[in-house]
């Protein structure tokens, strides 16, 4: 079925008319807007009445700029000789006219979006940002306060040998070559390409894991916002529908 709905307001109020615009749209109603939607030079009184009689509901936009407006009191005064069906709504807290007092009114219509719809998406992403540089961070205070492994690899096996050569008893079968060497005189310098970590294999450099996991991050932060964004595109549709049925008295 068609729902069709007059709006009639001042252009002072367009802010606060257009949310319940979009909201009547969202709804699956055709909306027509008063003296805003009239083309300079037509006859706008002669578009009014025609355009109100094609219309089901005419809801009134009251407020104090309304109420000094020549046109809304024009357009609602049509609108009850055609013995329209009137929705009046309050944008504050100026009193209704005697002649609309007798419909009920409409007051606080618009849907409030929970602010982690909004800002879900930036909160989820400040996280994952803070989450990367606390992952990138840590080795770096690991290397601070942890001694070396090769160092203390070192060190376990240079004392014991230098213990053994001061007191006389050395025992050959036990000394390693190198550690010989690197007693009784300069070893030659090894080459640095030939050096393996300890660990056996090389790892893989702290930046790559860090890239690695920021595109997992940043993947899953566009995931969540796209999911937002559409929650938020649904509840307005919800919000619509229920608005709508409000306004034709169908909820």
């Amino acid at each position: 079925m068609q729902r069709t709905v007059f709006v009639s307001y001042v252009q002072k109020d367009s802010e606060h008319v257009q949310q319940a615009v979009d909201l009547l749209e969202a709804g699956g109603a055709t909306v027509f807007r008063g003296v805003a939607g009239i083309e300079s030079g037509d006859d706008r009184e002669g578009v009014i009445t025609r355009t109100l009689r094609e219309c089901e509901r005419v809801m009134i936009f009251w407020s104090a700029n309304a109420k000094t407006s020549e046109w809304v009191r024009k357009e609602y005064t049509i609108a009850l000789e055609q013995q329209k069906r009137i929705v009046p709504v309050s944008l504050d807290y100026t009193p209704l006219p005697p002649e609309l007092r007798k419909y009920p009114l409409l007051t606080n219509f618009m849907s409030q979006d929970p602010g982690w719809k909004k800002y879900g998406g930036w909160v989820v992403g400040a996280a994952a940002l803070a989450l990367l540089v606390v992952v990138l961070a840590l080795p770096s205070f690991q290397n601070v306060f942890a001694p070396s492994s090769e160092l203390l690899v070192a060190e376990s096996v240079e004392m014991p040998v230098l213990a053994e050569v001061q007191s006389g008893e050395v025992i050959p079968n036990s000394i390693d070559p190198i550690a010989v060497d690197s007693v009784s005189g300069p070893a030659e310098t090894p080459d640095p390409a030939s050096i393996v970590p300890l660990g056996g294999s090389r790892s893989l450099p702290i930046f790559a894991w860090g890239a690695g996991l920021l595109s997992l991050l940043l993947l899953l932060l566009l995931w969540l916002r796209s999911r937002s964004e559409t929650m938020i595109v649904l509840d307005h549709e919800r919000a619509g529908r229920q608005f709508v049925d409000t306004v034709f008295d169908e909820e």
